[in-house]
């Protein structure tokens, strides 16, 4: 598994000479579908404040793109 920090990162993480262990082991048998928990989960309005403050890394395409999901969740929640 690899990631950015920042979609404008060079390079992914880890690196080759990092080793990340994900599992212990491989899972055996039918893995359950879990539900989100909107309860215990970040208001949007929180979530929307702390991109907020690192918008200046996003371009504009990457800033409509997060308004556009923010206006989602919130109907989506309030279903």
């Amino acid at each position: 598994m690899f990631d950015k920090s920042w979609v404008s990162d060079e390079q992914w993480l880890p690196n080759e000479w990092s080793h990340l262990v994900v599992f212990s082991h491989v899972p055996t048998g039918e893995q359950r579908l879990l539900q989100p928990d909107h309860k215990s989960s970040f208001e949007i309005q929180q979530l929307a404040n702390k991109v907020q403050k690192c918008c200046v890394r996003l371009d504009i395409c990457q800033r409509g793109w997060m308004k556009e999901y923010f206006a989602t969740q919130q109907e989506i929640r309030k279903l």
